[in-house]
């Protein structure tokens, strides 16, 4: 392998590995294991993500500056000491003096991107860390504004109209119980988003009763009804915390954000039901994936999901993945909506934190194993803090990044910026197309 080959093939903000920092020589970056690290037969290790959760907890505060344009928004990371979320800003001490940073994205680029699609990058510790900041405040001067949160309930709420007509939206797959079945739970959440659909001035009165019925039977089931009140037991294989959280979510979504005081009243009631229930569910996953990368307990991740894939020998990665990406879309797409309606409603929420996940368009929509592994070789799943997915900019066109992450940067950074991202690629493409 040409080590000039595979240091072009690696992204510019991956750390060079221990040992060759240690020794002070260059590093190519490659994955799993850096060219010199194989000829000198030791063991290639790359840091971890850690430093983002060092730096968990800020301070807010306001800007002194009014809110700069779109253009001077997007400088390259290295360019600047501090990264603006909304009107926080956050150290970003990785980007120091220019130097290698570090960035928790994965590259399949090299020649032994074989080597790195076989191995469960989505299941390692560090990627399940929880990433915080104090609080956050909106005001005149964010960047930020309400006209971005009434999008962001407008584009869920399409996504939740997708699903029923679809069986697959942007934060549920529809291969994730294929082969199971869908979980009672969530059979009854999609007649009731379906039902909610039929809503008119007729019938609303009625329809709203029966979600709220579906919703009590969900928080009264046994298995969810602990000593201390509605909790989700640790004994639950995380496939059926996955499974609850998902229809409670529903529910949540289709009763803030209705109109009917009622429902909108028992809803907030719920607000902290459902994050403690996202929580547990983390905490599982992360326990499974302790036990599988750690232990070797095969399979012990998608536990519960069916058969084996039919379009790949083993497909049980790709379960694998989907699982954890849907508990990281659910886990994102929870705390989020819940936080955006007390930010509406408040004009202040606290910090539910953050967690990476996977952005690279493509990979959510494919449907098999075989299509899923194709993709993960041939591009960088671009597996990223979602509070951090401007780092991206300088590196990555707005056509490569799927909707969920695109509807979270218009609600994290706001859509001057968002848009000038967006249209600054589209012209790009054109040039490129000749048009």
């Amino acid at each position: 392998m040409d080590p000039q080959e595979s240091t072009a093939s690696s992204p510019p903000w991956r750390k060079a590995c221990v040992p060759c920092t240690r020794a002070k020589r260059r590093c190519d970056k490659c994955l799993p294991a850096c060219q010199r690290c194989v000829e000198k037969n030791v063991s290639c290790q790359y840091p971890s993500g850690r430093p983002y959760a060092r730096r968990a907890v800020r301070t807010p505060r306001t800007p002194e500056s009014s809110e700069p344009s779109p253009l001077n928004s997007l400088h390259h990371p290295r360019a600047e000491k501090t990264v603006a979320l909304g009107n926080v800003e956050a150290s970003n001490s990785s980007w120091e003096d220019g130097t290698d940073a570090e960035f928790p994205i994965l590259d399949f680029g090299s020649p032994l991107s074989n080597q790195v699609a076989s191995s469960s990058w989505f299941l390692q510790t560090d990627t399940w860390t929880i990433y915080y900041i104090d609080s956050i405040h909106h005001n005149e001067n964010s960047h930020v504004h309400v006209s971005d949160f009434k999008q962001f309930i407008q584009t869920v709420r399409k996504w939740l109209s997708q699903w029923v007509r679809d069986t697959h939206c942007p934060f549920l797959h529809r291969q994730l119980y294929s082969e199971s079945g869908l979980p009672s739970c969530l059979q009854d959440a999609f007649a009731a988003v379906a039902l909610y659909e039929s809503k008119n001035d007729k019938n609303e009165e009625v329809l709203m009763s029966i979600i709220e019925e579906k919703a009590n039977k969900l928080l009264n089931e046994p298995s969810f009804v602990t000593d201390s009140g509605v909790g989700a037991p640790s004994s639950l294989r995380t496939v059926e915390q996955l499974a609850r959280v998902q229809a409670l979510f529903i529910y949540q979504f289709i009763r803030l954000f209705d109109g009917d005081i009622r429902q909108r009243a028992q809803a907030e009631v719920l607000i902290p039901t459902l994050k403690g229930w996202n929580n547990k569910l983390w905490e599982s996953a992360n326990l499974d994936a302790c036990l599988e990368t750690s232990f070797g307990f095969a399979g012990l991740f998608s536990q519960g999901l069916g058969a084996k894939s039919l379009d790949d020998p083993s497909g049980q990665q790709w379960r694998d993945w989907l699982l954890a990406e849907s508990v990281r879309r659910i886990w994102l797409i929870g705390n989020y909506v819940q936080g955006v309606y007390l930010m509406m409603r408040d004009r202040q929420t606290g910090c539910s934190g953050g967690v990476s996940f996977t952005v690279r368009r493509g990979l959510w929509d494919a449907q098999s194993a075989a299509t899923w592994m194709r993709l993960t070789r041939s591009k960088d799943p671009l597996f990223v803090p979602c509070h951090e997915t401007d780092l991206m900019i300088p590196f990555v066109e707005a056509p490569e990044v799927d909707e969920l992450c695109l509807s979270i940067m218009g609600i994290m950074w706001g859509a001057p910026r968002l848009d000038f991202w967006v249209s600054k690629s589209e012209t790009q493409l054109e040039l490129l197309l000749g048009k």
